[in-house]
């Protein structure tokens, strides 16, 4: 089991880069599409082997609803694919095939 401050370390590293990120692409449908593909292969491989509660798996997750536009559209993203314990396995690897009303 890792030490809870390297733990801590981490996430505060992943925490402050994803801050970067939503900062640089801040919400626009082209920058968060270029965010969700950069995102999503780690996402899926921090999930599939480290499991879905992992603080950086949450960040990732946290990062990708963020990128989601303000309003209907971010709320129904994270009830879709944040919040529900099993969501993550249904973000489509392209952006583009999120449905209507969930992203961009």
């Amino acid at each position: 089991m890792s030490d809870p401050k390297v733990i801590l370390q981490r996430s505060f590293k992943i925490g402050t880069a994803l801050n970067y990120l939503h900062k640089v692409f801040f919400r626009d449908e082209k920058n968060a599409n270029k965010l969700y593909l950069a995102i999503y292969p780690t996402l899926k491989s921090t999930v599939q082997s480290k499991g879905r509660n992992l603080q950086d798996a949450i960040a990732l997750l946290e990062a990708l609803a963020d990128a989601a536009p303000f309003r209907a559209k971010s709320r129904n993203f994270k009830r879709r694919y944040v919040e529900r314990a099993d969501g993550w396995r249904s973000l489509p690897k392209d952006p583009n095939q999120i449905p209507y009303g969930y992203w961009h």
